[in-house]
């Protein structure tokens, strides 16, 4: 079992949002392959709120927003300006899941996402 990381993000509204992380695994670490993965990642008001402020995922007709490096292990996150001006300022959580092709859900990370306003409009 893997515990998640844990850690929080800013995100500027109206601005371009991109983020990039490395899974590494084993002593001493080493990219994981993440050939085969889904991936999603949920914004939520509270872990409870039924509504999700943000929803990215790596599938195929899905949100996108997330693209995995294979080999790499890479897993980029990506929102537009556009689409991030559509987002109110506040204090949120989320949580990024990798699913493997044999269904073994991970958290990997999970925090709060503080989205700054924006001023110059």
């Amino acid at each position: 079992m893997i515990v998640p990381g844990v850690f929080d993000m800013r995100m500027w509204q109206g601005t371009t949002w991109d983020y990039s992380l490395t899974w590494e695994d084993g002593n001493p670490p080493a990219a994981k392959d993440l050939t085969g993965y889904t991936a999603r990642l949920q914004v939520r008001t509270s872990a409870d709120a039924d509504d999700t402020v943000i929803d990215l995922d790596n599938l195929i007709g899905g949100n996108g927003g997330i693209t995995l490096g294979g080999v790499a292990g890479t897993i980029a996150l990506a929102m537009s300006a556009t689409n991030t001006a559509l987002v109110e300022p506040g204090w949120y959580v989320y949580d990024l899941e990798l699913e493997s092709s044999a269904g073994v859900v991970t958290r990997l990370l999970e925090g709060k996402l503080a989205v700054v306003a924006e001023v110059t409009r």
